[in-house]
């Protein structure tokens, strides 16, 4: 499901042209159009088999996390997991279940996100929120990310505030300066799909009874990130980087010193590309998929990768050269798993052939590379690649 389908009947051009990082967007929907993406019974199923604990598992009610032991309790083997008993009665009491990141977990929701970081550019999540009593979520909240509301089952009625001052920087003094006036105020049915910018406050009480939604969000990079990135670029670029700051009674010193610090700021702040740089820094260190191609990519011994099978990169910004950290004539480097690997030219050009291609295989790798790789080296490189952790392949 991508951004364009999801948000109809408004659409992905009207939604980055009109809505996103400015306002909220309500897109109403028809029932049971995400019951193929998370259920009810899926959220039993991530219960009983997928090994939740606290944090990633919490209860909340009135704003506040429950104690773990009201709902967690260890099992036969002595690992900690939810409590049917408690959890039941916690749920008749007003709480709401909160499961973080459960696109690790779901394989639909997981599908979900990599569609949406293709469409987006930015690193997205999904977590489920569900409640079993009508009014459940009704304390006042902060959206700390840019969020998509996807309801999946039932309703919720939601009120979303914008801050009164625009230089709130921290959740607390996001909730008490919203303003009184809700800038957004309706009920969320099954089907529908709200976007909640950064920085809003809200509340969103179910109605009706039980209610369940995902809450996908995207982190764009924040102004602190790249005032990290600058500084780390005034350091290599600036004479000042090995100059020491002027001691206290050296006046004159102390002025010279900011009026060339102020300069260079000023230079390497004007250079061009300095924000695309960081863009393109800021997603080359984003982790890579967690796809695995087991037993082959753990094998010592030579394999080679059936023709018909599947390569799928691991690198989640492939196509926007976002994953070369350094390139050079005799190749490149990426980030796997926070390590720089370097990578031969015949890796990068097997790279570029996978990542521009939405459905790649052995075979159509093989023959795009047909005028400078041998099918035996594209096999080879590719059982490397996967072995590294950068490609992931599946059987065909």
């Amino acid at each position: 499901m991508t951004l364009d389908e999801i948000l109809q009947p408004h659409g992905e051009a009207h939604f980055l042209a009109n809505a996103f990082g400015r306002t909220a967007l309500h897109a109403s929907g028809s029932k049971n159009r995400f019951d193929q993406l998370f259920s009810w019974e899926a959220l039993n199923h991530l219960l009983e088999y997928g090994g939740l604990g606290y944090p990633r598992l919490r209860l909340t009610n009135a704003g506040r996390d429950l104690a773990e032991d009201v709902y967690l309790a260890p099992g036969l083997t002595g690992y900690r997991r939810p409590m049917v008993s408690g959890l039941n009665s916690a749920l008749r009491d007003g709480a709401r279940i909160f499961v973080e990141s459960a696109e690790e977990l779901c394989e639909p929701l997981s599908e979900l996100c990599e569609s949406l970081e293709r469409d987006l550019q930015l690193p997205v999540a999904a977590d489920v929120h569900a409640s079993c009593q009508s009014g459940a979520g009704g304390e006042l909240q902060h959206a700390e990310q840019d969020c998509l509301v996807v309801q999946v089952s039932g309703c919720g009625g939601w009120s979303l505030y914008v801050p009164s001052d625009s230089e709130v920087r921290s959740a607390a003094a996001a909730l008490v300066s919203a303003s009184p006036e809700a800038a957004w105020r309706g009920t969320v049915s099954e089907g529908d799909v709200l976007y909640v910018p950064s920085g809003w406050s809200y509340t969103n009480p179910s109605r009706d009874g039980p209610s369940l939604f995902v809450a996908v969000r995207f982190r764009r990079p924040s102004a602190t990130e790249f005032l990290e990135y600058f500084l780390q670029r005034l350091k290599i670029c600036s004479p000042l980087a090995g100059s020491r700051c002027p001691d206290l009674w050296e006046l004159l010193e102390q002025s010279n010193f900011l009026e060339i610090f102020q300069a260079e700021a000023g230079r390497v702040l004007t250079q061009p590309g300095l924000l695309l740089g960081f863009l393109k820094d800021w997603r080359s260190c984003a982790p890579m998929r967690g796809h695995f191609s087991l037993p082959y990519a753990a094998m010592r011994s030579r394999w080679s990768p059936g023709f018909g099978s599947t390569v799928k990169p691991l690198v989640r910004f492939p196509k926007i050269d976002g994953y070369r950290w350094a390139e050079d004539d005799y190749g490149i480097a990426l980030r796997v798993d926070g390590k720089l690997v370097r990578l031969s030219t015949d890796a990068a050009m097997l790279l570029d052939t996978v990542f521009s291609s939405e459905s790649a295989t052995v075979q159509s790798v093989a023959a795009a590379c047909a005028n400078a790789l041998t099918e035996d080296r594209v096999v080879e490189l590719i059982a490397e690649m996967v072995g590294l952790g950068v490609l992931v392949i599946q059987s065909g």
